[in-house]
């Protein structure tokens, strides 16, 4: 989970001293970033399935338009 990951590791290790911002940002590089889009699209990908009544009866791939 990647909000676990920023959460109870990234932010404490920012208050750490022994890494650098340089260091910190070689290990985790744009995972907020990431994060973020993550998020918009399980939000986006959600309303989308609500939006088709019949999703849930999809069996084959044509039928995902």
């Amino acid at each position: 989970n990647l909000e676990n990951l920023l959460k109870n590791y990234l932010e404490p290790l920012k208050r750490e001293t022994f890494l650098s911002n340089a260091e910190i940002n070689a290990l985790f590089g744009n995972i907020q970033e990431i994060f973020t889009f993550q998020k918009q699209f399980l939000q986006n990908l959600d309303h989308a399935i609500e939006e088709e009544a019949d999703f849930n009866s999809f069996e084959h791939p044509s039928q995902f338009k």
